[in-house]
C-alpha cells in the first residue's frame, strides 16, 4: 500500500502545476479536437492505452505476482502512474467524463490498477480481501 501512497502523494504536489496547464490544454485541445470533428481523440486515445493503460496494468500484474520484483515494477509503475494521470488531466474529454475519470482511477489507484479494472467489470466478487482493499482506496481517490 506505500506505493499507492507513494502515488498520491506525489500526484498532490504535481496537482499544483498541473492545473493552472490543464485549464489552458483542454480548452485548445477541445477546440482542436471540435476543428477535426472528434478526429484528434483516435490519436490520443492510441496513446492511452499503448503507453499508459497497458503498462500500468502489466506492472500492477507484476508488482502482485511477483513479490521479488516489485522493486522493478515501483521503478516503472510509479512514474507510469504519474505521467498516466497527468496525460489524461492535459488531454480534452469532450464530454465523455466518465471515461476520463475511469483512466484516473486507473493511474490513481497503482500498484492495484488491474484490480480495479477487475473491480468495475464485476470480476473481483469472489475475493473478499481484494474488493474491500479496492473499495477502501476508491474512498480516498474520489476524482
Amino acid at each position: 500500500m506505500i506505493e499507492n501512497k507513494i502515488v498520491l502523494g506525489l500526484n498532490s504536489i504535481l496537482g499544483v502545476a498541473v492545473i493552472p496547464l490543464q485549464l489552458i490544454t483542454t480548452s485548445v485541445g477541445g477546440c482542436l479536437v471540435s476543428i477535426t470533428f472528434g478526429l484528434l481523440l483516435t490519436p490520443l486515445s492510441f496513446v492511452w492505452a499503448a503507453l499508459f493503460l497497458g503498462p500500468l496494468l502489466g506492472t500492477s500484474w507484476l508488482w502482485d505476482k511477483v513479490v521479488l520484483l516489485r522493486p522493478v515494477a515501483d521503478l516503472i509503475g510509479i512514474p507510469l502512474a504519474l505521467l498516466g494521470g497527468i496525460f489524461v488531466a492535459l488531454t480534452p474529454s469532450m464530454g465523455e467524463m466518465e471515461s476520463r475519470v475511469d483512466k484516473l482511477r486507473i493511474c490513481w489507484t497503482w500498484p492495484f490498477s488491474l484490480d480495479y479494472m477487475r473491480y468495475r467489470q464485476g470480476k473481483l466478487v469472489e475475493d473478499e480481501k481484494r474488493t474491500l482493499r479496492i473499495e477502501k482506496l476508491l474512498a480516498a481517490v474520489r476524482v
